[in-house]
């Protein structure tokens, strides 16, 4: 396997435990406060190890701040509809932090 292959491969494994992430959160979120919701809940809900959890963030915290980061940056690059809809999301998630 190449170098390219690998990091491919790596590129492709990171975003599905970012994806798993953020559909779990989503889930778990609308079945609690997300100040209450734990590392293991998480990672359960997920289908990824703790251990990877931590591979790529430090804390929730972390990861939130993270996840926020990476969406910001990407709505930058949409139309003002999807920026609109990204701001309620983010509104609604930091409302009940």
């Amino acid at each position: 396997m190449s170098k390219y292959d690998k990091s491919n491969t790596t590129d492709d494994r990171a975003r599905h435990t970012r994806n798993a992430l953020a559909r779990a959160i989503i889930q778990l979120s609308s079945e609690k406060d997300i100040d209450k919701i734990t590392v293991k809940e998480l990672t359960d809900c997920a289908g990824v190890a703790r251990s990877t959890f931590y591979t790529h963030y430090s804390s929730l915290s972390d990861y939130f701040v993270s996840s926020f980061s990476g969406m910001l940056a990407r709505g930058a690059m949409r139309g003002q509809a999807e920026r609109n809809d990204m701001v309620l999301s983010t509104r609604y998630i930091l409302e009940h932090m």
